[in-house]
């Protein structure tokens, strides 16, 4: 039998779930866009130093290269409706992770003059990520640490392994 009440429900379900979808990608497609926008304004005033535009440009190239990604799996629709979201294992260095992330949100660490330091452990294995999904998450903590932090403070990231970490 059909039930008014739980038919409201389910939509009103459904709307915040729709809502909550749209947040989200605003603020996945945000990230790699505020970055390309950002290093695109500056290399306008960097006319000879060839090394910083070359830094820079590979910075956009990369993010440009992953928001092309974020859009293609938001297209896939069907992969979301279906509640299963596909990972793209493959080997990957942490420390080239991290360091991928803290250069896309350069130019939002240089707006508030903080410092960001890394710490990471030497000799840590390579681990079997999907390279995207874990650059949009050190992003997202970095882009969050950015935002509650004052002008001229530090953001510290430490990464060291499991003592007695096996592989399976």
């Amino acid at each position: 039998t059909f039930d008014p009440s739980r038919s409201s429900l389910i939509a009103k379900e459904v709307d915040r779930m729709k809502s909550e979808f749209i947040s989200t990608v605003s603020h996945e497609l945000r990230t790699p866009l505020t970055s390309i926008k950002s290093f695109a304004e500056i290399l306008l005033t960097y006319e000879e130093d060839k090394e910083t535009q070359k830094e820079f440009l590979t910075i956009i190239n990369d993010e440009s290269e992953r928001l092309t990604r974020l859009i293609n799996d938001v297209l896939d629709i069907s992969k979301i409706e279906s509640g299963r979201t596909e990972w793209k294992s493959e080997e990957a260095d942490i420390e080239e992770l991290i360091v991928s992330a803290v250069n896309s949100t350069s130019s939002l660490i240089s707006k508030k003059n903080l410092q960001v330091e890394l710490q990471i452990e030497n000799g840590l294995p390579k681990i079997m990520v999907d390279r995207d999904k874990i650059i949009q998450v050190i992003t997202n903590l970095l882009s969050n640490a950015i935002k509650f932090c004052q002008e001229n403070q530090s953001i510290n990231l430490n990464l060291n392994g499991i003592s007695g970490a096996h592989k399976i």
